[in-house]
């Protein structure tokens, strides 16, 4: 059921409209008075105006409150991974999270790449293997992804992990990987977060510059 301020917020200027400023400019004109019907469509031009510059100044406001790169200022000790076939984003997330476990779902065709981060992980991270865990999927098998996706999760916590303390990253991998990672973050009450970047074709990598983590779903309290 949608709740009152939810409707008002998506609906302010057609209740403005309908319930507010016809009724008056009615009984403007029923009053037969010339001077109350000027006044009154004056009156309800200026509300009209100062309401839609107000709702303009409010999105305006929201919109340049998200901060880059906002999924880096929740601390995460443990974060999950749809592996695709570039590592750069996901390498970015971890330089910048320092997560002390990490769990990466791959399917049979980007496990060269997940094994990649995992040599990088321990060759040049210095962590080990306790710290680490890989999953492969069907990427056609959207039960499998969520099984393998769980399986993770409870990994995690059994570390002694909370659930504000994970994230899952649905950045990397094909479009059903990220959905059913997120989709099982949303029922564990997990947060999710996606990594915007452009793609230099040319050179078949990410921009560097261009990169920003923000937070795509956020159940705790950051």
């Amino acid at each position: 059921m949608i709740q009152i301020p939810t409707f008002l917020r998506f609906h302010w200027l057609k209740v403005l409209v309908t319930y507010v400023l016809v009724p008056s400019f009615i009984n403007a004109i029923y009053s037969l008075k010339p001077i109350i019907l000027m006044w009154t469509f004056l009156i309800e031009l200026c509300l009209l105006v100062i309401a839609i510059i107000a709702m303009a100044l409010y999105s305006k406001r929201n919109h340049s409150s998200h901060s880059r790169n906002e999924a880096f200022q929740v601390p995460r000790k443990g974060m999950v991974f749809t592996v695709g076939k570039q590592l750069e984003t996901i390498r970015f997330a971890i330089k910048n999270q320092n997560p002390k476990f990490i769990g990466l779902i791959c399917s049979a065709e980007t496990e060269v790449q997940a094994n990649k981060l995992k040599d990088w992980w321990k060759d040049e991270l210095g962590n080990d293997e306790e710290h680490f865990m890989k999953k492969e999927v069907d990427p056609k098998n959207i039960e499998d992804i969520r099984a393998m996706t769980v399986s993770i999760l409870n990994w995690l916590k059994s570390k002694g992990l909370q659930d504000s303390e994970i994230t899952v990253d649905i950045t990397g991998g094909m479009t059903t990987m990220s959905a059913g990672v997120f989709d099982v973050s949303e029922e564990q009450k997990i947060d999710s977060q996606y990594i915007f970047s452009k793609y230099d074709p040319v050179n078949n990598r990410v921009i560097m510059d261009t990169k920003d983590a923000i937070l795509f779903s956020q159940h705790s309290k950051g």
